[in-house]
């Protein structure tokens, strides 16, 4: 049976799977959702970062913390990955060997230069 998974957003509790990716922004965070839909939280990312990592997420940034579901390439001569809504997300330089092997296990991913 496949569990569901939740986090804390204020009063409201929201599915792991429904968020894309999450963006630093100072002191808040933005949430991106696959419905293409955004809040902004009054806490900063390290404060999702714990949790998310535990369901799987990826830090390829100091600023992005992503779900792998939605991930579709990764571009390795630029540094940067691709998600399912067009985004280009950049890989730091010193994130990029455990970001690409954590996602080698994904084998729906293409990797392209």
């Amino acid at each position: 049976m496949h569990t569901k998974h939740f986090i804390q957003l204020g009063k409201c509790l929201v599915s792991v799977e429904e968020i894309v990716r999450l963006e630093a922004h100072s002191n808040y965070t933005i949430i991106h959702f696959y419905n293409q839909k955004s809040i902004m939280t009054s806490k900063i990312l390290a404060l999702y970062e714990k949790s998310l990592l535990q369901e799987g997420f990826i830090r390829s940034h100091h600023k992005h913390l992503l779900n792998p579901n939605y991930i579709t390439n990764i571009f390795l001569q630029s540094n940067s990955i691709k998600m399912k809504d067009n985004t280009i997300i950049s890989i730091s330089r010193r994130k990029r060997k455990e970001v690409i092997m954590r996602l080698s296990v994904n084998m729906d991913l293409c990797v392209g230069n």
